[in-house]
């Protein structure tokens, strides 16, 4: 409404703006046309803690997925000595394997 309010006194402003105005609200009045009422704008709570009491709880299953999420990263756990979990696996006796191979052929 503020910036409505600024954009009318801009506009105002420019000559022959306030009559061309007045004849454009005479002519809609002419017609028979009525312009439309804006809703006013709701009354917001002025703490953010209200909005969320107003809010619905989260459904049980929004509520667990972090617990859920953090259960299936624990359960990746490295299968090998020296790895991590954001490591290449390192398979130490798979030289060992490819030398028995060899020799056995």
């Amino acid at each position: 409404p503020s910036r409505c309010d600024a954009l009318k006194r801009c506009f105002m402003r420019v000559p022959y703006a306030p009559q061309a105005l007045d004849n454009f609200n005479q002519f809609l009045t002419d017609i028979g046309f009525t312009l439309p009422k804006v809703p006013s704008m709701p009354n917001l709570p002025p703490a953010l803690s209200q909005i969320t009491q107003q809010l619905p709880s989260l459904p049980p299953q929004l509520a667990q997925l972090p617990q859920q999420i953090s259960q299936r990263f624990s359960k990746i756990t490295p299968q090998f000595p020296n790895q991590t979990l954001f490591s290449a696996p390192q398979f130490p006796s798979f030289p060992v394997q490819l030398s028995s191979l060899s020799q056995q052929l």
